[in-house]
């Protein structure tokens, strides 16, 4: 997978497929290689912006690594591992990719799971500890490939 990673280029794809409730899924994609499903909050209207409920625009976005850390200082994640933060995002700071279950672990970040499941709320959700699997192990790899950064593009191809 390391190699495939380092051929397809420098963009991590995240394609919005369908709105939830208050959620919005869609599949992440490097490259043409599918690496899972996310989980965001509700798209707005441009320039709309409800703090912690509110998914980020559309558009290109380079994107670092961020160790997530708890207030005391320790590792959010055991064991600990890195994550992408989106740079320039207007109106946000601190966007991640990183595991959620649901759009109640996204403050505006984006969620990466392994599948999608609708609740009885309409909203999409999804098991935390699969997910957090997936992020471990494609972040892990994606960062070997791509040490200094990628990009990230956000699109709402069918929304």
């Amino acid at each position: 997978m390391l190699a495939q990673l380092k051929e397809s280029g420098d963009t991590l794809f995240v394609k919005r497929a369908a709105h939830g409730v208050s959620s919005t899924g869609g599949e992440l994609y490097f490259g043409d290689m599918f690496i899972g499903h996310t989980i965001e909050d509700q798209i707005r209207a441009p320039g709309v912006k409800i703090p912690k409920v509110t998914a980020i625009a559309p558009g290109k976005y380079k994107a670092t690594w961020h160790l997530r850390l708890n207030k005391d200082g320790t590792s959010h994640y055991k064991p600990n591992f890195y994550v992408p933060m989106l740079m320039d995002v207007p109106q946000f700071t601190g966007v991640l990719i990183h595991p959620g279950g649901s759009k109640d672990d996204s403050e505006g970040c984006i969620l990466l799971c392994n599948e999608l499941v609708v609740d009885n709320y309409g909203n999409y959700t999804s098991s935390y500890r699969e997910a957090l699997d997936v992020c471990r192990n494609f972040f892990e790899t994606l960062r070997a490939a791509h040490p200094n950064g990628f990009w990230v593009e956000i699109s709402n191809p069918n929304l």
